[in-house]
């Protein structure tokens, strides 16, 4: 790159964190369960089974990939390629006819996006060419939340003339574009290590993880850290309703004003990761979790919520930040793709136990139905403290690594 280059090339990078979450937004959270549920008939069991399958083996794939990337120091092809399979099969979900032609082109995009996003992660050290990885990090989720509400916007007049299945082209047409200036100006590198055997496998990759104890505490961490904050996500405004009563105007203007602080946070946290370190950096942050999920225990009240809600939003968005932040921190320069493959499967791996121990506390709670949703609140701050403990015990010479 030259000179005049770094300034576009990491606004070209941030951009695909846009694009992807056009696709969550608008295909996996809002529309497409719809359009299976109601307008074609089928059953959330069959979305979710979908669904399942498609992350499971898009998980698997991510460390095979990602060694490959390494070896052939071809990371950035693979990302084109993982782009066009994703906006293709989402465009044609537009005119799919049939339920089954439906979930099995869903099932290819969302994995194909899935691993393109893991690919795009692999770049960071790439784009910032490990200065200000934090601060590079942050506009890249800054940017992801703007997509997530500008897919919105932008896609639902199209939902309110032409339903629910309108929505796919003009969101594939979004992320097609919001991606194009990654895949025309990023390049990966070539670091291929050509004493590394020429076959990656699965089995490598545990000889990997077992060849570095702080890689293997790092994603113990965010394995259980990550599952609580899915299951955060998922039951918040469940929560808020039940214990605090709001309503559905409150809930909305509380996930938009949470939605805001999680795009400050991830700003904020690029320059704390810089200043600190990642690794301080990401404690502090699994701190600020614990002490507001502590808070939601204790004092689950409206006006309570109000502050809980932008404190959470800042959290979230600090902890993806600076998470692919420690990834690079970790990550041997020419082994990136193979260790943001490892991260981005414990990060998929990560969406059951958390939202399974809930619904089974408030299912099987004994006593005062006032004190069951605290009980599965104060679950995920068992979940959240135990996460950071293992995190405090990493211990390496990128710590101060901005």
């Amino acid at each position: 790159m030259s000179a005049s280059q770094p300034r576009r090339v990491i606004l070209a990078w941030a951009l695909y964190d846009f694009a992807i979450t056009i696709f969550s937004m608008n295909v996996i959270s809002r529309y497409f369960g719809l359009w299976v549920t109601e307008t074609m008939g089928g059953s959330d069991l069959r979305y979710s089974i979908t669904f399942a399958v498609s992350m499971g083996a898009a998980a698997l794939a991510m460390p095979l990939i990602g060694a490959w990337a390494d070896r052939t120091g071809h990371a950035a092809w693979y990302l084109r390629a993982a782009t066009f399979t994703g906006v293709d099969c989402t465009a044609a979900l537009g005119v799919a006819s049939s339920l089954g032609a439906g979930l099995c082109l869903f099932a290819v995009a969302n994995g194909a996006v899935q691993i393109g996003g893991f690919l795009y992660d692999a770049l960071l050290p790439v784009v910032s060419r490990g200065r200000r990885t934090g601060i590079v990090s942050g506009i890249g989720v800054a940017c992801g939340y703007l997509g997530s509400l500008t897919g919105l916007i932008v896609v639902q007049p199209f939902v309110a003339r032409g339903g629910y299945q309108a929505a796919f082209l003009p969101s594939a047409m979004l992320l097609l574009a919001a991606a194009l200036p990654c895949l025309w100006l990023v390049r990966g590198e070539q670091t291929a290590a050509a004493t590394r055997p020429a076959r990656p496998s699965l089995r490598e990759s545990v000889r990997t993880l077992r060849a570095h104890p702080d890689w293997q505490r790092f994603l113990i961490a965010s394995f259980l850290c990550i599952n609580a904050i899915n299951a955060v996500i998922m039951f918040m405004a469940v929560y808020a309703r039940r214990l605090a009563g709001l309503t559905d105007p409150e809930l909305d203007r509380l996930l938009l004003l949470s939605t805001v602080c999680a795009l400050a946070g991830a700003v904020g946290a690029g320059w704390l990761a810089h200043r600190l370190g990642a690794c301080r950096s990401l404690e502090l942050v699994f701190a600020a979790w614990c002490a507001a999920l502590l808070v939601a225990v204790i004092a689950p009240h409206r006006a309570v919520l109000w502050g809980l809600g932008p404190l959470i939003g800042v959290a979230l968005g600090a902890t993806w930040t600076i998470a692919r932040t420690v990834v690079a921190a970790l990550a041997p320069p020419d082994r990136a793709g193979e260790f943001f493959g490892m991260y981005g499967m414990v990060g998929r791996a990560a969406s059951n136990i958390g939202p399974l121990l809930w619904g089974h506390i408030v299912a099987a709670w004994p006593g005062d139905p006032a004190w069951r949703d605290r009980a599965a609140m104060g679950s995920l701050l068992l979940l959240m403290a135990a996460g950071w403990a293992v995190f405090r015990g990493v211990r390496v010479a990128a710590r101060g690594i901005r």
